[in-house]
């Protein structure tokens, strides 16, 4: 049996799938594509991968359908799952996994339980049955999609779907049943006006045009369409808005017979505004005959009213007034489409917002990828089309397009283009090649094309823009490389030429066009138009040294202002300062007022300096004059000058390394910034070669005490820098043949900090890279000297660190070898140094790192243990030395992940006393050094906890404000270090909790405006995201499905649910056994009607005595 969409032979495609079934008395074999049937209360359409109940229309995979077609053929019999495998993946090699996943969306799609099945049944060890009747739909009716297409190519390119299109506009049912609801809503409250909203290229134009018009009358008897016309907004030009409206309405017919006949458009529009009954005069009489006769008038991108520049205020007035009153006239449906990056200026016109409060604005959102893969697969079974297979990979063309499409779901024209240059590019005998798509790049490569034909149909002037344009959106990272888009605002645009080239671009959906910190600002659709459109990346070759340049001045600008303005952040003499004087003089790349300012104030600087210089240097002339007089005492003076400098060292070196040391523990090593910087300044005044050996050594602890104090505070990019200048000066020592214990063991410390600066960034096999080295390091350090302690030690710490990117990739096993090995040594070292405080701090440390990883393997206990375990070390630290703030810091971590672990095992009364203690604290600390970001972030997350516990106590209210207080003050420290994960994580979280006390106090639309923050942030996260991140989008999805179904869109929940077990079945590949995946696991699975599922995995739950409140609730 041939798949919906996948194609095995040519003349299968229409036919092969629906046969008359026995259970109606016909033969297996006899084609059955006209034949749709009812499945206990549903409609099913076999052709169009449709169920229909109440108005109701439901889309499942094509292969969901030729399953279902399968059990309902045998209704009522037992087919096993190698039966159905054998119907249903014919020649294809899969297991039954893939059938159990099949029955799942069946069920999701009938509203179906496995518990207490309806339509479907489970028999256990031998396959499924249908229960529900089975019979053929009265006449056997033909849905109007499932007629063949011999009109050329299924696809539009990226041009709108059209009426005539209907037959093969697919993937949209959903969306066209909900926008019809509310055209029929808004006709009973006698204002027939409906907005569509969306972003640029979501297909708003498709469904209106292609979707809505056609259902009109066709699931409705109340309403006949009689007539209808569009307008288009956007290819208005210099006419007035009354005038081409008039235009557009001069050609409604009937029967070939003008509506509105004895008009001229110049003068209709403004008739209608002024004398309405006189017009409309003839159309009512047709109602009066026809009651249920309406016709349509549809605004195309009604944006335009807002950026036209002819277009004023008055005449915006008149056109929406004259909407208004045909939309009331009872004789016309008024539809309009306008991007929502408009919807500022929507909500200020009054006419338009009238609509909002009756239901009249309907916002689209981008296709699901079951949509994509209906829009994908049916026009091309329609038009007899094939979709090739790739030889080596055996990946069919079509999964292939899917997949590419779906996760880049704004690519929606971008893969109507594709797949028209696919049809124009088929083989004799209609195959859709991957051969053909590699030709194009695949729908990134198209894109390519798409804009360079754009820009040759644009006049000369406006081409000519084109490099200012991308100097404003593109960025080059300096540390690497990476190219970026950037948004730029509308404001910064120039002239006329300008705005026409975003203009077109945006309407062509190469560019976006929204609002960001309220103001509208445009930037590239999608960053692959950087790297396909040959141009471009020929322009960003061409300037990559001016780019990357203004990228490193922008990050040491903001450094400078974030500073205060602090003369020690200015440029020195040098090649930088010749590169921002350079970048200053070229007209090519734009550069900021505050960037200006800081490469101004770096020249006035280096003058002053120079200035002094030359006084300087006349000074020695002079004192030349007196040289040979004074011979004896300039020999006798250069003794003490090279004596006070060695004083100076000597004393730098006290400060970076003793006093360093003391302050440390006090929490008050920002004081030795300022120290760090001007030994900094010092130094750098000699090149390193000239150096020696020692003053390299001072340079770059100078350099990491200057990264360990811009870390705390927050500035990873500061420490990063200073990190790498201090690795080249160490590396610079070692390639000299200067290999001692204490070179390795701060060439080790200087791989932990940047492997620990990539781990805060989630950027895992960066950090592994660099705590691999941290481990070469100390490992080469142990082998000089065996019985040294401190060897013992850096080996350790680098074990710990490996074991901390183990757990954040979910490799508990290997997590825990690790921080075992830590422990070990540790314990080890302790039996020779008792009395080392840090040595025992750091002991708690890894037993701390191997409780979680124990947690994270369902070791509830165990877990539990280690926690307070490592409480006991920590208590009797901070005993010993109240005054020693890192004590006190590493304390309150362990209360939070104490009590957060007794919290997810249902004693939250225990974690309520565990925070409560942690309080004071907390406050010492952060009265201490309130600037302190790691601090800062422990305080945050405990109140968090304290929040997650007043939620499970029934005080939501209460946790909502304390929940909401804390989204504010993470917001502003996200923003002072935007790449760090950890704080966009954190803030995420932060909005989850606040959603989730929304629906506790049943505000799901507050709900779903902060989950949809936190999920966009979540998934906006560059690079790999790691275990915890995935686990907190299938939380954060599954409170997303509360909330749909809390507003009545059960579709939108159960589309939720799936993303959510889609993504926790991956964290489960990873580790199969921690709870913070299972419970998503098991929610989204129950949403999902599968609690055949979910039950081993609640057990399993419950054996490891996981028994978190919001989870027990879920699952009774």
């Amino acid at each position: 049996m041939a798949t919906c969409g996948r194609n095995t032979t040519t003349g299968d495609l229409l036919q092969s799938r629906f046969q008359v079934w026995s259970v109606w008395g016909g033969n297996r074999g006899s084609p059955m594509n006209a034949k749709d049937f009812h499945f206990g209360g549903w409609l099913v359409e076999p052709s169009t991968c449709t169920l229909c109940r109440d108005g109701e229309r439901v889309q499942v995979e094509p292969r969901a359908m030729d399953v279902l077609v399968s059990l309902c053929e045998q209704a009522g019999q037992v087919l096993s799952a190698d039966e159905l495998l054998r119907r249903c993946w014919p020649g294809v090699i899969v297991g039954e996994n893939q059938v159990h996943k099949v029955m799942t969306q069946l069920r999701r799609a009938l509203g179906d339980s496995a518990g207490q099945p309806v339509y479907i049944e489970n028999v256990r060890k031998r396959g499924y049955r249908t229960l529900a009747q089975v019979s053929l739909a009265p006449g056997g009716a033909t849905p109007v999609n499932s007629k063949g297409w011999s009109a050329g190519s299924p696809y539009v390119g990226l041009d709108a779907f059209s009426a005539e299109h209907a037959s093969v506009f697919f993937g949209r049912d959903t969306a066209i049943q909900q926008l019809h609801a509310a055209v029929l809503a808004q006709v009973r409250t006698g204002c027939a006006f409906v907005l569509v909203l969306g972003p640029s290229g979501c297909g708003k134009t498709s469904l209106v045009q292609a979707g809505l018009l056609p259902a009109l009358g066709r699931y409705d008897e109340n309403i006949q369409v009689v007539a209808s016309t569009t307008l288009d907004l956007g290819g208005i030009g210099d006419a007035s808005l009354l005038t081409s409206l008039g235009a557009g309405l001069i050609d409604l017919d009937v029967d070939g017979k003008p509506l509105l006949e004895g008009h001229s458009a110049d003068g209709l529009g403004m008739k209608l505004l002024q004398t309405p009954d006189a017009v409309l005069g003839a159309l009512r009489y047709f109602n009066v005959r026809q009651p249920q006769a309406r016709a349509v008038l549809f605004v195309d991108r009604l944006e335009a009213i807002f950026s036209a520049p002819a277009v004023e205020d008055t005449q915006r007035q008149q056109f929406l007034a004259t909407l208004k009153v045909l939309a009331r006239s009872g004789a016309f449906i008024v539809l309009a489409a306008c991007r929502n990056d408009f919807y500022p200026h929507v909500a200020k016109q009054p006419l338009l917002m009238e609509a909002k409060a009756t239901g009249g604005h309907f916002d689209l959102l981008p296709p699901t990828r079951a949509e994509i893969a209906l829009m994908v697969r049916l026009p091309a079974e329609a038009a007899g089309l094939r979709f090739g297979l790739d030889q080596v990979t055996r990946a069919r063309l079509d999964d292939v397009l899917c997949n590419d499409a779906a996760n880049s779901p704004d690519a929606l024209p971008l893969m109507q283009y594709t797949l028209q240059e696919l049809y124009l590019q088929r083989d004799k005998i209609g195959d859709l090649t991957i051969a053909a798509y590699r030709r194009l790049g695949g729908i990134e490569g198209a894109l390519g094309r798409r804009a360079e034909t754009t820009l040759a149909g644009l006049p000369h002037t406006v081409q000519s823009t084109l490099p200012r344009i991308l100097s404003l959106l593109v960025r080059l990272s300096a540390s690497d490389d990476t190219v970026s888009g950037h948004h730029a605002p509308w404001s910064t645009l120039q002239n006329e030429a300008e705005r026409a080239l975003v203009n077109t671009l945006v309407e062509q959906r190469l560019f976006v066009s929204l609002i960001a910190d309220e103001q509208p600002v445009f930037g590239v659709a999608h960053e692959a138009l950087l790297r396909q459109w040959p141009r471009v990346a020929e322009w960003i070759a061409a300037h990559r040294q001016a780019l990357r340049t203004r990228s490193r001045i922008e990050s040491l600008t903001q450094l400078w202002l974030g500073d205060n303005r602090h003369v020690h952040r200015l440029l020195s003499r040098g090649r930088q300062l010749e590169e921002a004087r350079e970048l200053v003089e070229q007209t090519t790349i734009p550069l900021s007022a505050e960037v200006r300012a800081f490469i101004a104030a770096s020249v006035r600087r280096v003058k002053h300096a120079e200035r002094l210089r030359l006084l300087v240097v006349a000074a020695f002339a002079a004192l030349g004059l007196v040289a040979g007089s004074f011979g004896l005492i300039a020999h006798r003076a250069s003794i003490v000058a090279k004596q006070r400098q060695r004083e100076a060292e000597g004393l730098m070196g006290y400060m970076l390394g003793e006093l360093a040391d003391k302050l440390r523990p006090l929490g008050k090593l920002d004081l030795l910034g300022g120290v760090g910087s001007k030994a900094l300044y010092y130094l750098r005044q000699q090149r390193p070669e000239d150096l020696s050996p020692a003053a390299r050594e001072q340079q770059a602890l100078a350099l990491q005490t200057i990264a360990e104090v811009a870390r705390a505070h927050g500035n990873s990019d500061g420490a990063r820098d200073a990190l790498l200048q201090a690795k080249t000066l160490l590396d610079s020592n070692l390639a000299q043949h200067l290999e001692s214990s204490a070179l390795l063991k701060d060439l080790g410390a200087d791989a932990f900090w940047l492997g620990q600066i990539r781990l805060d960034q989630g950027d895992l096999d960066g950090a592994e890279r660099y705590f691999r080295q941290y481990l070469y390091y100390s490992d080469r350090m142990s082998a000089r000297e065996p019985e040294n302690v401190d060897a013992w030690i850096e080996v350790s710490y680098a074990r710990n660190s490996l074991g901390s990117v183990a757990r954040a990739r979910g490799d508990e096993a290997g997590a825990a070898r690790e921080f075992e090995a830590s422990i070990q040594l540790k314990r080890r070292a302790l039996t020779k140094h008792p009395n080392d405080r840090g040595l025992r701090a750091e002991l708690a440390d890894s037993l701390s790192w191997l409780a979680s990883a124990r947690q994270a393997n369902g070791d509830l206990q165990e877990a539990l243990s280690l926690y307070e375990q490592e409480q006991t070390e920590l208590r009797a630290l901070q005993v010993a030395a109240p005054a020693e703030y890192q004590w006190t810091y590493r304390l309150v971590a362990a209360l939070q992940l104490h009590a957060e672990l007794l919290i997810n095992m249902g004693e939250d009364r225990q974690a309520a006393m565990e925070l409560h203690s942690a309080e004071p604290l907390v406050h010492a600390l952060l009265q201490h050094d309130a600037d302190n970001r790691l601090w800062q972030r422990t305080a945050i997350k405990l109140d968090l906890l304290e929040n997650m516990v007043l939620d499970d106590l029934g005080q939501s209210q209460q946790a909502l404000s304390g929940d909401l207080a804390v989204a504010t003050k993470l917001s502003a420290l996200t923003r002072l270090d935007p790449k760090n994960t950890n704080w966009r994580t954190l803030e995420a979280a932060t909005h989850i909790k606040v959603a989730e006390s929304l629906l506790q106090l049943n505000h799901p639309e507050d709900a779903l405006t902060q989950l949809s923050t936190a999920l966009t942030m979540m998934k906006n996260v560059n690079g790999t995201k790691s275990l915890e991140q995935k686990q907190r989008i299938a939380t954060g999805l599954i409170l997303l499905a509360r909330a749909e179904n809390a507003k009545g869109q059960p579709a939108l929940a159960l589309d939720a649910c799936g993303q959510a077990l889609s993504l926790a079945t991956e964290a489960f590949a990873h580790n199969n056994r921690d709870y913070l995946t299972l419970d998503p696991m098991v929610r989204a699975n129950l949403c999902l009607g599968d609690r055949d599922k979910a039950t081993p995995l609640i057990n399993q739950l419950a054996q490891f005595g996981y028994r978190r409140t919001s989870y027990l609730d879920a699952i009774r």
